[in-house]
């Protein structure tokens, strides 16, 4: 007998920052080279079917107000209703807390790294891969996926000390 369960598709959204390896010094990108998001999401052996958009290639202190207009535009739009948008920690809350306020009807899961998706100890794979498990079990919403941990978007701070995000209000 077959598996009546239908699959669920994933659309993934990559905007460059660090788990793409976009490092810029003075507005500069000084690397030669980018990390592949497809190449990370391949070495996962992920069950799941999935599509990448490339929308942007950037370091997120350079993504505007503009930018995230294009991706809001570009979630609303695209036929998935599980979403996970690669973004650069500097201004990731700031998206997440952009794309929330419009409270989308779907499943949207920002992820990316502190290390550098160039570097063999990045925290990259690791973090995609919980985007992933995470996106296909939550419900509608925006969330930021890190360090297997999930936070909705209006009650989560970056600690860049610490090197982690973290829950504005403690329950």
């Amino acid at each position: 007998m077959k598996n009546l369960k239908t699959e669920m598709r994933v659309r993934v959204l990559t905007t460059g920052g660090t788990i793409e390896g976009f490092e810029y010094t003075d507005e500069k990108f000084k690397n030669k080279r980018t990390a592949s998001i497809k190449e990370m999401l391949e070495s996962l052996g992920l069950k799941s079917s999935y599509s990448i958009t490339k929308l942007f290639a950037k370091d997120s202190r350079f993504i505007t107000d503009r930018d995230r207009t294009v991706l809001a535009d570009e979630i609303k739009h695209c036929a998935e209703d599980k979403i996970i948008i690669t973004h650069g920690t500097e201004s990731m809350v700031e998206t997440a807390t952009f794309i929330g306020k419009l409270n989308i009807k779907k499943t949207i899961v920002f992820v990316g790294s502190f290390i550098s998706g160039l570097e063999a100890k990045s925290d990259a794979i690791s973090n995609l891969s919980f985007s992933f498990s995470e996106v296909l079990k939550l419900e509608p919403g925006t969330y930021i996926a890190f360090h297997d941990t999930i936070f909705n978007w209006d009650n989560v701070k970056k600690n860049r000390e610490a090197k982690r995000f973290e829950t504005l209000i403690n329950n």
